[in-house]
């Protein structure tokens, strides 16, 4: 198989699977290289919205497998702050679900918690579905604006950074070679 028809196969699965785990640096970095590889990216968008609602999904359903009854068992003092947020997610449903989406490092522990919310699992399957495309569209269209500007940097760097590393290398071979030097054995003739 040659680079590029694997790279069409496989960078939609990686996107895929990087959203089911929380994977913005993963959709950004793929979106950049399938801008310049010349690649569509709706694949890339289906595959992520996909990847990031059956995420969703599972970590709703971990949430739910949890139980908030045996959440509370544990922790007693969580009593008040989980009624509350409780109220919040059924006053205010999709914002509450779009927040967390939106918060970086939230959206599984968000899902987990919704889970332990008393928000019917349709609600939060229908109003997943359209978060979940339109955070993918969203990333996706950023690492292909990122992608051209990135590449153009990176190519002007590209010199001055190989000599940074070469006189680094140079400087550190320098310094172990002045150090071991003032070490030597002692030599086996000045014993008698």
């Amino acid at each position: 198989m040659e680079w590029a028809a694997w790279l069409n196969h496989s960078l939609p699965a990686a996107a895929a699977l990087g959203a089911f785990l929380e994977g913005e640096t993963l959709l950004l970095a793929a979106s950049a290289l399938a801008h310049l590889k010349g690649m569509d990216p709706w694949p890339l968008w289906a595959a992520a919205s996909l990847g990031a609602w059956l995420g969703h999904a599972f970590w709703f359903g971990v949430g739910r497998l949890m139980g908030r009854e045996r959440i509370l068992a544990l922790r007693p003092s969580w009593r008040p702050a989980l009624e509350k947020a409780d109220a919040l997610v059924k006053r205010r449903p999709v914002l509450s679900l779009v927040a967390l989406q939106y918060a970086y490092g939230l959206r599984l522990a968000g899902a987990v918690a919704l889970g332990l919310s008393s928000l019917a699992l349709p609600l939060f399957l229908a109003i997943q579905a359209f978060n979940c495309m339109a955070w993918a569209a969203l990333v996706v269209a950023g690492g292909t604006l990122l992608a051209g500007p990135l590449v153009d940097r990176l190519d002007r760097l590209s010199l001055g950074l190989q000599l940074g590393v070469l006189a680094l290398a140079l400087g550190w071979l320098l310094w172990k070679w002045r150090r071991t030097r003032g070490r030597r054995p002692p030599s086996s003739s000045t014993r008698a």
